[in-house]
């Protein structure tokens, strides 16, 4: 009957550990992109922009990231196909030059997540094919 016992309270715990982990990675995400885009200085946009990167990373590969509304926190730009097979998500900083830098994922449904990298070339731009390495912005 103790061991019954012990084995619930130990479930009750993690689950709500795992749940205030969860809630406190939102926490930082919604914190870490008012900084990128709000912060007087580029220096502090762009540290907020570095950590917001890593951390919403973190975020779509956690258990359960697909049926978060990450598209919810302000200033992410997200996306569900029309397939609902995959979603993608956009955000951006403005450095002291007042020229924006894209950045972004495309998270699929089986939970592979691909990080777009940003180019900028545009010569012949209707003759190239373009992956996710080299996504335009």
């Amino acid at each position: 009957m103790r061991v019954s016992i012990l084995f619930i309270f130990l479930c009750f715990i993690s689950g709500a550990y795992a749940q205030n982990q969860d809630n406190n990675i939102i926490q930082d995400l919604y914190f870490y992109s008012d900084a990128m885009i709000n912060a007087e200085s580029y220096a502090n946009r762009l540290r907020a922009h570095q950590k917001f990167s890593s951390t919403f990373e973190e975020c779509l590969y956690s258990k359960g990231s697909w049926e978060k509304n990450l598209e919810e926190i302000p200033f992410i730009y997200g996306k569900m196909s029309p397939d609902s097979m995959f979603k993608i998500y956009t955000y951006h900083i403005v450095d002291q030059k007042d020229i924006t830098t894209e950045s972004g994922f495309i998270q699929l449904k089986s939970g592979e997540v691909f990080k777009l990298k940003s180019t900028n070339y545009l010569e012949d731009i209707e003759y190239n094919e373009t992956s996710y390495k080299d996504w335009l912005s």
